[in-house]
């Protein structure tokens, strides 16, 4: 969430669900950063919680959210990857539903690329 909320002009969020913690970070980076600096595209479908991709909570908070700066939670049905953008950075990943995690016994798991902006010759 550090990543989030150092946030200096754009996130972009996309995955099959969000948590209660990462909605509260999207939806205050969402505020601070106004409606043209965050963009957010989530599968929508009951079936990504039960499946533990996300919570409905979490999902509510950030349609709350972009409906008081007037946007919205854009949908991509049968979405199953993550993307997060901050500013210049790109991670990717595969999100490992909360069933799962659940009853693994390993503390690290990686599972994700990050990208970087790395300045070129001449800047």
């Amino acid at each position: 969430m550090a990543a989030i909320a150092g946030a200096r002009r754009l996130v972009v969020f996309a995955a099959p669900g969000v948590s209660n913690v990462v909605a509260e970070a999207l939806s205050e980076a969402w505020r601070r950063l106004g409606a043209q600096g965050v963009r957010v595209i989530l599968d929508v479908d009951a079936e990504v919680c039960r499946l533990g991709y996300g919570t409905m909570e979490g999902l509510q908070r950030l349609q709350t959210t972009a409906q008081s700066l007037g946007t919205m939670v854009c949908e991509q049905p049968g979405l199953r990857l993550g993307l997060l953008v901050v500013d210049e950075k790109v991670l990717i990943y595969s999100p490992t539903p909360l069933l799962i995690e659940a009853g693994s016994s390993q503390d690290k798991r990686p599972n994700c690329l990050v990208l970087m902006a790395y300045p070129t010759r001449g800047q």
